[in-house]
């Protein structure tokens, strides 16, 4: 849930502090994404949840669809 209000802060910021709550998003969700791959199964609904608003941010936060569907 951290990351996904850090994305929608992304979303309205401007400038160098766009560029830093960019960074700190990419680490929140990295950090989500490494305990959910732990302790969730694959099919579990909150991991499937985060994979999809992670993909959310990269597609229309970061604009790399490349990333977004990897």
């Amino acid at each position: 849930m951290m990351a996904d209000y850090m994305r929608y802060l992304a979303e309205i910021a401007i400038g160098e502090e766009r560029d830093e709550i960019i960074k700190e998003t990419v680490e929140t969700y990295d950090k989500a994404v490494f305990h959910a791959e732990r302790h969730l199964d694959i099919t579990d609904a909150t991991r499937l949840s985060l994979m999809l608003n992670y993909a959310v941010f990269y597609n229309e936060v970061i604009k790399d669809v490349l990333r977004a569907i990897a």
